[in-house]
């Protein structure tokens, strides 16, 4: 199976405005997002990953790895929306 674009989504925390800054998936989040990927991939039987398996399957990896920051839950930004932004930032292949 091929897979581009978990890095991307994992990363792209990094470069998220400050102001409203999430703690940073640990790796395991990638490996994670990466298998469960593969997973779907294969259930559908693909023998690579579509960049619509990665977006479906964010919410649901990475809403428990991430955790937002003082000023972020102030806002009243939620884990979903900052999910949301990440994946509107990563450019789709």
């Amino acid at each position: 199976l091929q897979l581009t674009g978990v890095g991307h989504v994992v990363e792209q925390p990094r470069r998220v405005d400050r102001d409203r800054e999430a703690r940073l998936p640990c790796p395991r989040a990638s490996i994670a997002l990466d298998r469960c990927a593969r997973a779907k991939a294969w259930l559908s039987q693909r023998d690579f990953v579509a960049p619509e398996d990665i977006q479906d399957l964010a919410y649901d990896v990475l809403r428990h790895r991430l955790i937002l920051s003082y000023e972020a839950e102030a806002e009243g930004i939620t884990t979903d929306h900052f999910i949301k932004e990440l994946l509107a930032r990563v450019a789709v292949p």
